[in-house]
């Protein structure tokens, strides 16, 4: 049930953060901060929708609390693209904070899939 419950999320969590993403969105979530707090509403509502038609019981607190974790993950990732490696011909700096940023998102989903 773990493991089910992981593979929705998981999937839940690719969707809102890629698909459910606009152009405008991922432009723009650095310079406006109110773009970024949208991105990372949509991302915790679609996992607390999902998590809720699987009938898993996650306790209020830790929403904000991953809410919170995916703000800082994001706006980390992008202000470092955007002070250090803009102009950076080589975008394999680029390539690992991204993986960095998504390792820490599919960490908060196995925490979240440990509840029932």
């Amino acid at each position: 049930m773990v493991l089910e419950n992981f593979g929705y999320l998981l999937f839940t969590h690719f969707m809102a953060d890629f698909a459910f993403q606009s152009d405008f969105m991922s432009k723009f979530k650095y310079k406006l901060p109110y773009v970024m707090c949208v991105h990372v509403f949509i991302w915790t509502f679609a996992l607390y929708a999902m998590s809720s038609l699987l009938g898993m019981f996650i306790p209020l607190i830790l929403w904000p609390i991953m809410a919170m974790i995916h703000y800082v993950c994001d706006f980390v990732k992008c202000d470092l693209i955007e002070k250090k490696y803009k102009d950076v011909i080589d975008l394999t700096p680029v390539k690992n904070l991204f993986h960095i940023d998504q390792a820490v998102h599919i960490v908060q989903i196995v925490v979240l899939s440990l509840f029932r």
